[in-house]
Protein backbone atom coordinates (compact mmCIF):
# COMPACT_ATOMS: atom_id res chain seq x y z
CA UNK A 1 0.00 0.00 0.00
CA UNK A 2 2.87 2.36 0.77
CA UNK A 3 4.25 1.88 -2.74
CA UNK A 4 0.88 2.75 -4.26
CA UNK A 5 0.53 5.88 -2.14
CA UNK A 6 4.09 6.93 -2.97
CA UNK A 7 3.44 6.51 -6.69
CA UNK A 8 0.16 8.43 -6.54
CA UNK A 9 1.79 11.26 -4.61
CA UNK A 10 4.70 11.42 -7.06
CA UNK A 11 2.39 11.35 -10.08
CA UNK A 12 0.44 14.31 -8.72
CA UNK A 13 3.61 16.29 -7.94
CA UNK A 14 5.08 15.43 -11.34
CA UNK A 15 1.92 16.52 -13.19
CA UNK A 16 1.84 19.84 -11.36
CA UNK A 17 5.58 20.34 -12.01
CA UNK A 18 5.16 19.75 -15.77
CA UNK A 19 2.18 22.13 -15.94
CA UNK A 20 4.20 24.81 -14.17
CA UNK A 21 7.05 24.26 -16.63
CA UNK A 22 4.71 24.74 -19.59
CA UNK A 23 3.48 28.04 -18.16
CA UNK A 24 7.07 29.09 -17.48
CA UNK A 25 8.12 28.28 -21.06
CA UNK A 26 5.19 30.10 -22.61
CA UNK A 27 2.83 29.07 -25.37
CA UNK A 28 2.78 29.88 -29.07
CA UNK A 29 6.48 30.58 -29.40
CA UNK A 30 9.80 28.80 -29.74
CA UNK A 31 11.19 27.55 -26.43
CA UNK A 32 14.98 28.15 -26.27
CA UNK A 33 17.35 25.39 -25.19
CA UNK A 34 18.32 27.10 -21.95
CA UNK A 35 14.73 27.24 -20.69
CA UNK A 36 14.89 23.82 -19.00
CA UNK A 37 17.93 24.66 -16.87
CA UNK A 38 16.50 28.07 -15.97
CA UNK A 39 13.23 26.48 -14.87
CA UNK A 40 15.01 23.86 -12.75
CA UNK A 41 16.96 26.59 -10.96
CA UNK A 42 13.72 27.92 -9.47
CA UNK A 43 11.51 24.82 -9.61
CA UNK A 44 13.36 21.66 -8.48
CA UNK A 45 11.98 18.40 -9.80
CA UNK A 46 9.86 16.24 -7.45
CA UNK A 47 11.55 13.21 -5.93
CA UNK A 48 10.11 9.72 -5.83
CA UNK A 49 10.42 8.13 -2.36
CA UNK A 50 11.57 4.76 -3.71
CA UNK A 51 12.80 5.23 -7.29
CA UNK A 52 15.43 7.25 -9.09
CA UNK A 53 14.36 9.58 -11.89
CA UNK A 54 14.96 7.12 -14.72
CA UNK A 55 12.85 4.40 -13.09
CA UNK A 56 10.13 6.84 -12.11
CA UNK A 57 9.87 8.83 -15.35
CA UNK A 58 11.97 7.23 -18.07
CA UNK A 59 14.58 9.86 -18.91
CA UNK A 60 17.99 9.99 -17.27
CA UNK A 61 17.38 13.32 -15.51
CA UNK A 62 14.77 16.01 -14.98
CA UNK A 63 16.35 18.41 -17.47
CA UNK A 64 16.18 15.77 -20.20
CA UNK A 65 12.50 15.21 -19.40
CA UNK A 66 11.76 18.92 -19.74
CA UNK A 67 13.73 19.18 -22.95
CA UNK A 68 11.76 16.28 -24.46
CA UNK A 69 8.52 18.13 -23.71
CA UNK A 70 9.91 21.38 -25.10
CA UNK A 71 11.22 19.68 -28.26
CA UNK A 72 7.73 18.33 -29.00
CA UNK A 73 6.22 21.78 -28.54
CA UNK A 74 8.91 23.33 -30.75
CA UNK A 75 8.21 20.79 -33.50
CA UNK A 76 4.52 21.69 -33.37
CA UNK A 77 5.35 25.40 -33.39
CA UNK A 78 7.60 24.99 -36.45
CA UNK A 79 4.84 23.20 -38.34
CA UNK A 80 2.34 25.91 -37.45
CA UNK A 81 4.69 28.71 -38.50
CA UNK A 82 5.40 27.10 -41.87
CA UNK A 83 1.68 27.34 -42.59
CA UNK A 84 0.99 30.70 -40.98
CA UNK A 85 4.00 32.43 -42.59
CA UNK A 86 3.98 30.53 -45.88
CA UNK A 87 3.59 33.68 -47.99
CA UNK A 88 6.40 35.47 -46.17
CA UNK A 89 8.86 32.57 -46.47
CA UNK A 90 8.04 32.25 -50.18
CA UNK A 91 8.57 35.91 -51.07
CA UNK A 92 11.02 37.44 -48.59
CA UNK A 93 13.91 36.59 -50.95
CA UNK A 94 14.11 35.96 -54.70
CA UNK A 95 13.70 32.22 -54.19
CA UNK A 96 11.37 30.55 -51.66
CA UNK A 97 13.15 29.44 -48.51
CA UNK A 98 13.98 25.78 -48.06
CA UNK A 99 12.77 23.79 -45.06
CA UNK A 100 16.22 24.13 -43.47
CA UNK A 101 16.19 27.90 -43.95
CA UNK A 102 12.69 28.17 -42.48
CA UNK A 103 13.74 26.14 -39.45
CA UNK A 104 16.74 28.45 -38.96
CA UNK A 105 14.39 31.44 -39.06
CA UNK A 106 11.83 30.03 -36.63
CA UNK A 107 14.36 28.53 -34.20
CA UNK A 108 14.98 31.00 -31.39
CA UNK A 109 17.49 29.06 -29.32
CA UNK A 110 20.01 31.08 -27.33
CA UNK A 111 22.58 30.24 -30.03
CA UNK A 112 21.89 28.98 -33.55
CA UNK A 113 24.65 27.97 -35.96
CA UNK A 114 24.00 27.55 -39.67
CA UNK A 115 26.69 25.65 -41.57
CA UNK A 116 26.40 25.76 -45.36
CA UNK A 117 28.52 26.11 -48.48
CA UNK A 118 29.19 29.40 -50.21
CA UNK A 119 26.23 30.61 -52.25
CA UNK A 120 23.77 28.25 -50.59
CA UNK A 121 21.68 30.99 -48.97
CA UNK A 122 23.18 31.93 -45.59
CA UNK A 123 22.74 35.65 -46.27
CA UNK A 124 19.16 35.04 -47.42
CA UNK A 125 18.54 33.22 -44.15
CA UNK A 126 19.87 36.20 -42.17
CA UNK A 127 17.59 38.58 -44.05
CA UNK A 128 14.59 36.26 -43.67
CA UNK A 129 15.21 35.65 -39.97
CA UNK A 130 15.40 39.40 -39.39
CA UNK A 131 12.08 39.85 -41.17
CA UNK A 132 10.48 36.95 -39.30
CA UNK A 133 11.57 38.31 -35.93
CA UNK A 134 10.24 41.78 -36.75
CA UNK A 135 6.93 40.55 -38.19
CA UNK A 136 6.35 38.32 -35.16
CA UNK A 137 7.16 41.14 -32.75
CA UNK A 138 9.95 39.16 -31.11
CA UNK A 139 12.31 42.17 -31.22
CA UNK A 140 12.40 45.78 -32.32
CA UNK A 141 14.65 47.01 -35.15
CA UNK A 142 16.91 48.72 -32.60
CA UNK A 143 17.53 45.37 -30.88
CA UNK A 144 18.85 43.59 -33.98
CA UNK A 145 22.53 43.57 -34.92
CA UNK A 146 23.95 41.72 -37.93
CA UNK A 147 27.71 41.27 -38.24
CA UNK A 148 29.88 40.36 -41.22
CA UNK A 149 33.60 39.92 -41.73
CA UNK A 150 33.95 42.54 -44.45
CA UNK A 151 32.34 45.83 -45.35
CA UNK A 152 30.97 44.64 -48.72
CA UNK A 153 28.97 41.84 -47.10
CA UNK A 154 27.75 44.08 -44.28
CA UNK A 155 26.56 46.68 -46.80
CA UNK A 156 24.86 44.02 -48.91
CA UNK A 157 22.98 42.59 -45.92
CA UNK A 158 21.88 46.05 -44.82
CA UNK A 159 20.69 46.96 -48.31
CA UNK A 160 18.75 43.72 -48.76
CA UNK A 161 17.04 44.14 -45.39
CA UNK A 162 16.02 47.70 -46.25
CA UNK A 163 14.67 46.65 -49.65
CA UNK A 164 13.04 43.34 -48.74
CA UNK A 165 11.55 44.51 -45.43
CA UNK A 166 10.54 48.04 -46.41
CA UNK A 167 7.02 47.41 -45.07
CA UNK A 168 8.41 47.06 -41.52
CA UNK A 169 8.34 50.35 -39.57
CA UNK A 170 11.81 51.72 -38.68
CA UNK A 171 13.55 48.83 -40.45
CA UNK A 172 16.42 51.22 -41.20
CA UNK A 173 17.26 51.02 -37.48
CA UNK A 174 18.50 47.45 -37.92
CA UNK A 175 22.29 47.60 -37.67
CA UNK A 176 24.54 45.81 -40.13
CA UNK A 177 28.24 46.18 -39.31
CA UNK A 178 31.57 44.48 -39.63
CA UNK A 179 33.02 42.93 -36.49
CA UNK A 180 35.73 45.59 -36.45
CA UNK A 181 33.31 48.50 -36.78
CA UNK A 182 31.11 47.12 -34.02
CA UNK A 183 34.09 46.55 -31.74
CA UNK A 184 35.40 50.07 -32.30
CA UNK A 185 31.95 51.47 -31.55
CA UNK A 186 31.73 49.52 -28.28
CA UNK A 187 35.17 50.75 -27.19
CA UNK A 188 34.27 54.33 -28.11
CA UNK A 189 31.07 54.23 -26.05
CA UNK A 190 32.83 52.61 -23.09
CA UNK A 191 35.88 54.89 -23.02
CA UNK A 192 34.56 58.05 -24.62
CA UNK A 193 37.31 57.89 -27.24
CA UNK A 194 37.16 56.18 -30.60
CA UNK A 195 40.30 54.10 -31.16
CA UNK A 196 42.21 54.34 -34.40
CA UNK A 197 43.60 51.41 -36.33
CA UNK A 198 47.33 50.86 -36.63
CA UNK A 199 48.73 52.24 -39.91
CA UNK A 200 49.74 48.77 -41.07
CA UNK A 201 46.12 47.52 -41.04
CA UNK A 202 44.80 50.48 -43.01
CA UNK A 203 42.63 49.17 -45.89
CA UNK A 204 44.07 51.88 -48.13
CA UNK A 205 47.52 50.31 -47.77
CA UNK A 206 47.04 46.72 -49.02
CA UNK A 207 49.76 44.28 -48.03
CA UNK A 208 51.03 46.42 -45.17
CA UNK A 209 49.73 43.95 -42.58
CA UNK A 210 51.60 41.05 -44.19
CA UNK A 211 54.80 43.08 -44.37
CA UNK A 212 54.48 44.10 -40.72
CA UNK A 213 53.95 40.53 -39.54
CA UNK A 214 56.87 39.43 -41.72
CA UNK A 215 59.11 42.01 -40.05
CA UNK A 216 58.02 40.86 -36.59
CA UNK A 217 58.73 37.22 -37.42
CA UNK A 218 62.09 38.02 -38.98
CA UNK A 219 63.13 40.09 -35.97
CA UNK A 220 62.14 37.35 -33.54
CA UNK A 221 63.94 34.73 -35.62
CA UNK A 222 67.13 36.80 -35.56
CA UNK A 223 66.98 37.43 -31.83
CA UNK A 224 65.72 34.09 -30.51
CA UNK A 225 67.17 30.78 -31.69
CA UNK A 226 64.34 28.82 -30.05
CA UNK A 227 61.72 30.86 -31.91
CA UNK A 228 63.66 30.40 -35.14
CA UNK A 229 63.59 26.63 -34.72
CA UNK A 230 59.92 26.54 -33.68
CA UNK A 231 58.91 28.76 -36.59
CA UNK A 232 60.66 26.50 -39.07
CA UNK A 233 59.02 23.45 -37.51
CA UNK A 234 55.61 25.08 -37.61
CA UNK A 235 55.90 26.20 -41.21
CA UNK A 236 57.15 22.88 -42.54
CA UNK A 237 55.33 20.34 -40.37
CA UNK A 238 52.44 21.70 -38.36
CA UNK A 239 51.06 24.39 -40.67
CA UNK A 240 48.96 21.88 -42.58
CA UNK A 241 46.03 19.59 -41.95
CA UNK A 242 47.32 16.38 -40.37
CA UNK A 243 44.19 14.47 -41.41
CA UNK A 244 42.34 11.81 -39.45
CA UNK A 245 44.11 8.99 -37.68
CA UNK A 246 44.14 5.76 -39.65
CA UNK A 247 42.84 7.33 -42.85
CA UNK A 248 45.01 8.02 -45.91
CA UNK A 249 45.61 11.64 -46.85
CA UNK A 250 43.70 12.87 -49.88
CA UNK A 251 45.84 14.58 -52.55
CA UNK A 252 45.36 18.33 -52.55
CA UNK A 253 47.22 19.46 -55.68
CA UNK A 254 48.24 18.39 -59.18
CA UNK A 255 51.32 19.42 -61.12
CA UNK A 256 53.83 18.02 -63.61
CA UNK A 257 51.88 14.81 -63.90
CA UNK A 258 51.94 14.24 -60.13
CA UNK A 259 48.87 14.23 -57.90
CA UNK A 260 49.80 14.88 -54.29
CA UNK A 261 50.79 17.69 -51.93
CA UNK A 262 52.30 21.10 -52.64
CA UNK A 263 55.51 22.17 -50.90
CA UNK A 264 56.34 25.68 -49.72
CA UNK A 265 58.34 26.06 -52.93
CA UNK A 266 55.33 25.25 -55.09
CA UNK A 267 56.43 21.75 -56.15
CA UNK A 268 53.88 18.92 -56.03
CA UNK A 269 55.12 15.73 -54.34
CA UNK A 270 53.39 12.39 -53.79
CA UNK A 271 53.23 12.37 -49.98
CA UNK A 272 53.02 14.79 -47.06
CA UNK A 273 56.08 13.17 -45.54
CA UNK A 274 58.25 14.21 -48.47
CA UNK A 275 56.89 17.75 -48.68
CA UNK A 276 59.08 19.25 -45.91
CA UNK A 277 62.26 17.66 -47.24
CA UNK A 278 61.63 19.02 -50.74
CA UNK A 279 61.22 22.57 -49.49
CA UNK A 280 64.97 23.03 -49.07
CA UNK A 281 66.72 21.99 -45.86
CA UNK A 282 69.78 23.25 -44.09
CA UNK A 283 71.23 20.95 -41.43
CA UNK A 284 73.10 22.12 -38.38
CA UNK A 285 76.33 20.09 -38.26
CA UNK A 286 77.28 18.91 -34.79
CA UNK A 287 80.65 17.43 -33.77
CA UNK A 288 80.79 13.64 -33.86
CA UNK A 289 82.81 11.51 -31.45
CA UNK A 290 84.39 8.70 -33.48
CA UNK A 291 86.22 7.01 -30.61
CA UNK A 292 83.68 6.75 -27.80
CA UNK A 293 82.93 3.08 -27.00
CA UNK A 294 79.33 1.96 -26.81
CA UNK A 295 77.57 -1.23 -25.75
CA UNK A 296 75.70 -3.04 -28.49
CA UNK A 297 74.26 -6.48 -29.28
CA UNK A 298 76.61 -8.43 -31.54
CA UNK A 299 75.44 -11.10 -33.96
CA UNK A 300 76.62 -13.74 -31.45
CA UNK A 301 75.09 -14.38 -28.05
CA UNK A 302 77.85 -12.36 -26.37
CA UNK A 303 77.60 -8.69 -25.66
CA UNK A 304 80.74 -6.59 -25.68
CA UNK A 305 82.22 -3.17 -26.38
CA UNK A 306 83.08 -1.93 -29.82
CA UNK A 307 84.22 1.35 -31.35
CA UNK A 308 81.61 2.50 -33.87
CA UNK A 309 82.38 4.70 -36.81
CA UNK A 310 80.76 7.61 -34.97
CA UNK A 311 78.23 8.40 -32.26
CA UNK A 312 75.64 11.16 -32.27
CA UNK A 313 75.61 13.30 -29.14
CA UNK A 314 72.41 14.22 -27.30
CA UNK A 315 70.40 16.07 -28.38
CA UNK A 316 70.44 14.72 -31.92
CA UNK A 317 71.39 17.31 -34.52
CA UNK A 318 68.60 19.67 -35.49
CA UNK A 319 67.43 19.99 -39.07
CA UNK A 320 65.72 23.25 -39.97
CA UNK A 321 64.03 24.14 -43.21
CA UNK A 322 64.72 27.32 -45.07
CA UNK A 323 61.81 29.24 -46.52
CA UNK A 324 64.05 31.17 -48.88
CA UNK A 325 64.50 30.43 -52.56
CA UNK A 326 67.69 30.72 -54.56
CA UNK A 327 67.07 34.44 -54.93
CA UNK A 328 66.60 34.90 -51.19
CA UNK A 329 62.84 35.42 -51.16
CA UNK A 330 60.09 33.33 -49.65
CA UNK A 331 58.03 31.58 -52.35
CA UNK A 332 55.08 33.73 -53.31
CA UNK A 333 56.39 36.83 -51.55
CA UNK A 334 58.59 39.78 -52.38
CA UNK A 335 60.79 39.19 -49.35
CA UNK A 336 61.84 36.44 -46.98
CA UNK A 337 59.87 36.04 -43.76
CA UNK A 338 62.58 33.88 -42.24
CA UNK A 339 66.15 33.24 -43.31
CA UNK A 340 67.81 29.97 -42.33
Amino acid sequence: MNAARWQASFDESYRHWIETAMVFAGQGRWIPKGTASRFLASHPAPEHPAKNWKLAVGETCAEETLQCHFDKLNAQHLTQQKVACQQFFATVEKNPLTDEQIQACVCMDDAVMVVAAAGSGKTSTMVAKTGYVLHQGLATPEQILLLAFNRATADEVGQRITEQLKDVPRVEKVRSNTFHAFGIDVIAKATGKKPSLAPWVDPSNPGADVREVSDIIQTLAQQDEAFRHDWALFRTVYARDVGKWGQPDEPEAYGNGVRGFRTAGGEVVKSKESAPSRTGCSTTILPMNTNAPTSMQLPTTNTGNTSPTFTIPTPICTTSTSLSTAKGSRPGSSRAIWQA
